[in-house]
């Protein structure tokens, strides 16, 4: 998977995850202490440099979604087998 892909796709389901909760980026930050730059970012479709996987996880746990974390797996797990 390519970063853009990967980018993408974290995009759509943080977008989507956003509207199942109807939560809006101050109600997360405030929940999870995630920054709202990264949020903000995120919901633009960016997946910004300074995101940290402790940030994914907060966002996931907020969520009660796996979706964003699998899909790290994913991507770190089709890095490895490129790289064999």
């Amino acid at each position: 998977m390519s970063f853009e892909a990967f980018e993408n796709e974290i995009a759509r389901i943080f977008q989507k995850l956003c509207r199942e909760k109807q939560a809006s980026l101050e109600e997360i930050h405030a929940a999870t202490g995630v920054p709202r730059t990264i949020l903000k970012s995120l919901s633009n479709g960016v997946v910004p440099g300074h995101i940290t996987v402790k940030d994914f996880d907060r966002i996931s746990e907020y969520f009660d979604s796996d979706e964003i974390i699998e899909l790290i797996m994913r991507l770190f797990k089709g890095n490895d087998a490129a790289r064999d």
